[in-house]
């Protein structure tokens, strides 16, 4: 009775710890295996959104989707809601001021768009 229990718990860690592995593995490879994952981007703050744009890909926020930014630890973080964040390095600004400039123009846009009519 206890070793069949203790067998069973036994395979399903070795069952989650296989899985674990091979997530991991799979996704290390998709990372390797995409050309320009890495490679530079470049970051557009403008009157309607926040886009990202690389070699490959291509993202857009509009200002009602973003909820709040922050600067910490050497990022600039615009929330995306309450628990994802579009994540832009200090070191994508020219100088800290360019920094506080985007800044300083991003949370008049967060304002502007919040007082707007049929945003909740």
């Amino acid at each position: 009775g206890r070793f069949t229990l203790l067998a069973f718990f036994a395979g399903l860690a070795t069952l989650i710890l296989a899985l674990w592995a091979v997530r991991r593995r799979a996704i290390g490879t998709a990372l390797s295996t995409t050309p320009n994952a890495f490679d530079e981007k470049s970051v557009m703050l403008d009157e309607h959104d926040i886009s990202i744009t690389g070699k490959l890909s291509q993202a857009r926020w509009s200002w009602p989707a973003i909820t709040g930014i922050t600067a910490e630890q050497g990022l600039v973080l615009f929330w995306v809601g309450s628990q994802s964040a579009v994540m832009v390095p200090d070191r994508a600004f020219t100088t800290i001021e360019a920094r506080d400039e985007a800044i300083a123009f991003a949370r008049a846009r967060i304002v502007a768009t919040s007082s707007m009519p049929g945003r909740p």
